[in-house]
């Protein structure tokens, strides 16, 4: 807690089941006592009246004079001159919802405190609106209007605009504010005889007394009449407050939440030169303006307000004033600058500064759940004394925490930092095959609609097909590691269930690990971009230090696709070489084989194999269909689920790898080079240990790169990425047609002798259809520009691994060309993955892959979407022909004896 806080002078929580707001809270001389002494008046929503006389620190049940219901709800009260033919006695002006009662308060017994008790007589009441229609009140506001004296003449505003304005017991004339969505603050400049209110469009205007009395016409009984001056009325006798009579006008921006008058900055140099002016409080901001609407000052606040007070700083000085805020702070500020701050108990809903006992500045704070609190500036001492035990210093133990300083500051400016002995670690269980009879029960909870399932021979239900992961969680420290949350990232055509676990904490010191169970299933919605998901973890040490951790896994493949029948020719395909004997497909992918038996209840799959021509060729059919395409020759043609098929030839160590999309090419070449790394390392080590040399070379890719299918799925996700464009500037055009026919009806609606509609309603109906239809196709190109992006990035990959395989590349070469070329974005219409890889490219290619110096200047790139596709495909073309021809991403150093497309 601050040592800054309010000191409580006095102060009472008024009731735990009442409820107060704005304008709740009125304080002055209500029992026209003299000497005058302020009183607390405060009513609530629930009807309440209260008055109470602090008069003295500290409450007393006394200090309660009076208490009445008055039967409705009260929004606000004030306390001025209302009383008819009495311009010195106060009265007591209560605004209900549908009403406005003005009261005299009256000692019996005495005067001041000698009084033995209180009264309180209604002097008149009004009824608010024409007729006892269509008005219900929002706030009131009091003052000289037109320059009276002796008096107070209340205005009385509704929740759609209508300003009544009574001149005590009887009823002026009522003005209606033209499209008043919202009922704004108001305020009386009694030098300029004007108000200033603010609307829904977040504007402060001012508006001549003179000129709203001028506009008043003689009220009629007809539904709409026309003066001599061609004004039109209301049914009701209402003469709407036109745009031309307002005196100024400025846009603040922001919500206003109150508008003050004061004089606030001084700006000649004396205090002769202080000059009234505006005050206005927003929800981020303070604003001072003239009294001709000129802004002379803003002040951005840092926390959110709550209520502003404005107050004498002394005599023949400016205002200051107070700023309530919602984190339970008072701030005081003197010439528009921060002087003070102090805590509150409880966010007021109102703030005012008065004097009581003979105490001035004192502070009256009220909250919306009746916390009445007077309290003073001040700041707060400590209780404990600071210092006062002395003790003998210990050396021995200031030698021992300075070497620990020295070597925790050592560590930190070190480059060689180690790893922390206390981290959490995560290792995984991956299955071989899939799951068996892996029903709906099983998973515990309902899969989505597209997950897939596959029958099952032998009478066994449909089967889900999943794969269940074991995560074993152990943690090295000595105590336990806490708040651990652990999160699976999926491939799209994969969920994951759970995909987040929370862990209260998990055990240190060797302790048996925890172990999470992790279903991954497929689904038909999307083809494979790849089968790794990574698993990371966030997790709070013993010390307060928060880590993270993170685990990749490859699932097996049988989650992507299921075995078929292999054919014989497929849009693309292209052929992988080795310079070992051929290896039988069934030993490659024994885990696959065993998969498809199990889905098969079994069997020995001897029809599909023999078809397929046994171990020397495999089908693969994935779950999902391939995108679709928008040719006039596939249009309209019924999609089947994407396949593929590895075939290898007899001749030599080559494998023909094809299939109809681009995503599921990329799986089967990805998983093939992948089986036959390992399995030509195991040959070499097992050759190693027999002659000491290796006998065989990793995989190769000898032919050219297919950069056409590519440039094809380039340039379809780019058309429709442009069409989506069109389609959403057609829709931001039908919403704006939308809004303008919504605005003109509402407009209609509001008149109380109505037109025809002329046919807006039509508009109005065929508008929003026309919404709904460019809605949906919106959102279908949405989808369809993810599923080509998956396309894309199978593409990418598919580029890079070739390249790899092709040119020679390192490992790390093959990262970073794929990093270029398959960028994690956000998909928009402005900038999407063309951009992104152009920029990307050109950087590339004037860097790494410069032919000369003149290439490496760099040159600014506008990133906004490209006209065309020529020049990235272009790009792309550069950086595979400058590879082919010996460049490097990474230059290092080939060793002594070794080809440049070799890689052992």
């Amino acid at each position: 807690m601050s040592v800054f806080q309010l000191h409580d002078y006095w102060g009472t929580s008024i009731s735990s089941d009442e409820e107060y707001d704005t304008g709740c809270m009125a304080i002055g001389n209500l029992d026209n006592s003299s000497p005058p002494e302020d009183k607390i008046v405060v009513g609530s929503q629930a009807g309440v009246l209260r008055v109470f006389s602090p008069t003295k620190a500290d409450f007393r049940v006394e200090d309660l004079i009076h208490e009445e219901q008055l039967g409705g709800p009260i929004l606000q009260i004030a306390i001025g001159r209302f009383i008819p033919n009495s311009p010195e006695v106060m009265g007591l002006a209560v605004l209900h919802p549908r009403k406005l009662s003005v009261f005299e308060f009256m000692p019996q017994g005495g005067q001041g405190t000698k009084a033995a008790y209180y009264t309180l007589s209604k002097v008149y009441e009004h009824n608010l609106g024409l007729e006892g229609k269509h008005f219900t009140a929002f706030n009131m506001l009091y003052g000289p209007f037109g320059g009276v004296k002796g008096k107070d003449v209340i205005m009385v505003q509704s929740m759609d605009g209508k300003l009544q304005f009574f001149d005590q017991s009887a009823e002026a004339f009522t003005r209606q504010i033209v499209d008043c969505l919202l009922p704004g603050n108001f305020l009386y400049l009694r030098r300029s005889d004007a108000f200033v209110t603010s609307n829904y469009a977040n504007r402060v205007e001012c508006y001549r007394y003179q000129v709203l009395v001028n506009t008043q016409a003689e009220i009629g009984n007809d539904t709409r009449t026309e003066n001599a001056g061609g004004d039109r009325r209301t049914a009701y006798g209402l003469t709407a407050v036109r745009s031309a009579m307002v005196e100024w006008s400025v846009n603040l921006g922001e919500t206003c939440m109150s508008i003050n008058e004061g004089r606030f900055v001084n700006t000649g140099g004396s205090d002769s030169t202080l000059v009234e002016q505006l005050l206005i409080l927003t929800e981020h901001s303070l604003f001072l303006l003239k009294d001709t609407g000129s802004i002379v000052q803003q002040r951005r606040l840092e926390k959110e307000p709550a209520c502003l007070a404005v107050y004498q700083g002394g005599v023949g000085k400016g205002h200051n004033f107070a700023l309530a805020s919602r984190d339970h702070t008072l701030q005081i500020f003197v010439d528009f600058q921060l002087v003070w701050a102090v805590m509150l108990n409880h966010v007021p809903v109102q703030v005012n500064v008065a004097e009581f006992g003979g105490q001035r500045g004192l502070i009256v704070t009220i909250g919306d759940a009746g916390q009445l609190n007077v309290g003073y500036l001040g700041t707060k001492p400590p209780i404990t004394a600071i210092g006062g035990v002395k003790r003998d210093l210990d050396y021995e133990k200031l030698d021992d925490e300075h070497r620990k300083l020295l070597q925790i500051i050592r560590d930190l400016q070190s480059d060689n930092k180690s790893e922390p002995n206390d981290t959490l670690s995560l290792r995984s269980q991956i299955p071989r095959t899939l799951d068996k009879n892996s029903g709906e029960d099983s998973l515990g909870t309902r899969p989505p609609e597209d997950a897939v399932r596959v029958h099952v021979g032998g009478g066994i239900a449909d089967s889900l097909v999943k794969a269940t992961v074991r995560v074993f969680v152990t943690y090295s420290g000595k105590s336990a590691a806490t708040n651990v949350n652990i999160t699976v990232n999926t491939p799209a055509h994969l969920y994951c269930f759970p995909s987040n676990i929370v862990l209260q904490q998990v055990a240190g010191a060797q302790s048996t690990p925890t172990i999470l169970t992790m279903i991954f299933f497929a689904n038909r919605t999307y083809l494979p971009s790849s089968l790794d998901a990574q698993i990371v973890a966030t997790y709070t040490t013993p010390g307060g230090e928060p880590r993270i951790c993170t685990h990749s896994i490859t699932l097996p493949i049988s989650l992507a696709c299921k075995l078929r029948a292999a054919s014989k020719s497929a849009p693309l395909k292209l052929t992988i070489d080795t310079e070992h004997p051929p290896q039988p497909l069934s030993d490659l992918f024994s885990d696959f084989i065993q998969s498809a038996r199990e889905m098969s209840g079994g069997s020995d799959l001897g029809d599909v194999l023999d078809a397929s021509g046994g171990a020397m060729a495999l089908g693969f059919q994935f779950w999902a269909k391939p995108t679709e395409a928008t040719s006039e020759e596939t249009k309209g043609t019924q999609l089947q689920p994407s396949s593929g098929s590895i075939i290898v030839s007899k001749a030599g160590g080559r494998y023909r790898v094809q299939a109809d999309s681009l995503p599921a090419l990329y799986t089967l070449t990805n998983e093939l080079v992948k089986r036959l790394t390992i399995r030509l390392r195991e040959m070499n080590s097992a050759n190693d240990g027999a002659s000491g040399k290796p006998k065989f070379s990793v995989v190769s890719f000898s032919e050219s790169i297919p950069l056409d299918p590519y440039f094809s799925v380039i340039s379809e996700h780019f058309e429709t990425r442009k069409s989506m464009q069109s389609s959403l500037s057609k829709l931001n055009d039908c919403a704006h047609q939308y809004r303008m026919i919504e605005k003109r009806l509402l407009a209609r609606f509001k008149d109380r002798t109505p037109s025809p509609l002329a046919g807006l309603d039509v508009l109005s109906r065929e508008s929003y259809e026309q919404l709904m239809v460019l809605g949906e196709e919106v959102n279908k190109y949405k989808l369809k520009i993810k599923r080509l992006g998956f396309d894309l990035e199978s593409g990418s990959k598919l580029v890079a691994l070739l390249s790899y395989l092709k040119f020679g590349m390192t490992p790390m070469e093959h990262q970073m060309l794929e990093s270029y070329l398959c960028p994690e974005i956000e998909e928009g219409t402005e900038q999407g993955w063309e951009e992104i890889v152009d920029a990307s490219l050109t950087y590339l290619l004037r860097t790494a892959l410069a032919k000369n110096a003149k290439e490496t200047a760099l040159i600014s790139h506008q990133m906004e979407m490209l006209p065309g596709i020529d020049k990235l495909t272009k790009h792309i073309g550069m950086v595979i022909d400058r590879l082919s021809k010996g460049a490097r991403l990474i230059k290092l150093k080939a060793p002594a004896g070794a080809s440049s497309g070799a890689r052992k």
